[in-house]
């Protein structure tokens, strides 16, 4: 599919893939006409909290390094540790229809957008808040609940974070 408005044209390509055999999906994307030489966006929105620590990791280092170049974007989402160790939340992700997060991020600045080299135009919000708070749909309580303190390392308040960065030299 092409989409077509005043930032140009850009092409959508689609594969069905196996995501923890790195070579596998990176192989289909180039054959499908993927050229990491160009700026892309890779959109990782319910996707990273069910992989293994590791996993993730070596997921968005290649990401990185075989699908990135300077000027691309990275945009996701994902929960905090905290969020993913409570009994509680694992209650509420399953009667959403979700399956067992397994991995969090406290500080998705540092361990997703530093790390990996997304350090230009980074932005990190709490969802329900500020900018991710759309229409307002959030109750003011929760909002004061997550705004009550900065995310950080060992943070004690559940979050999800949506995240984004540019890729840079």
């Amino acid at each position: 599919k092409i989409f077509k408005n005043d930032l140009g044209n850009c092409k959508y390509i689609d594969i069905a893939s196996d995501l923890t055999d790195n070579d596998q999906w990176i192989d289909k994307l180039q054959q499908n006409g993927f050229d990491s030489n160009k700026k892309s966006i890779i959109i990782c929105e319910g996707i990273l909290e069910y992989f293994p620590r590791d996993s993730m990791l070596k997921l968005l280092s290649n990401m990185s390094s075989k699908l990135s170049c300077i000027g691309s974007w990275i945009i996701g989402e994902i929960p905090n540790k905290i969020n993913v160790s409570l009994k509680e939340m694992h209650d509420i992700w399953s009667n959403l229809g979700g399956q067992r997060v397994v991995t969090g991020i406290d500080v998705p600045s540092e361990a997703i957008l530093d790390r990996f080299g997304y350090k230009e135009f980074q932005n990190v919000n709490i969802l329900g808040c500020n900018e991710s708070n759309y229409n307002d749909r959030c109750p003011p309580t929760y909002v004061k609940y997550q705004l009550k303190s900065k995310p950080q390392r060992n943070d004690k308040i559940t979050r999800i974070q949506l995240f984004r960065g540019m890729q840079s030299e």
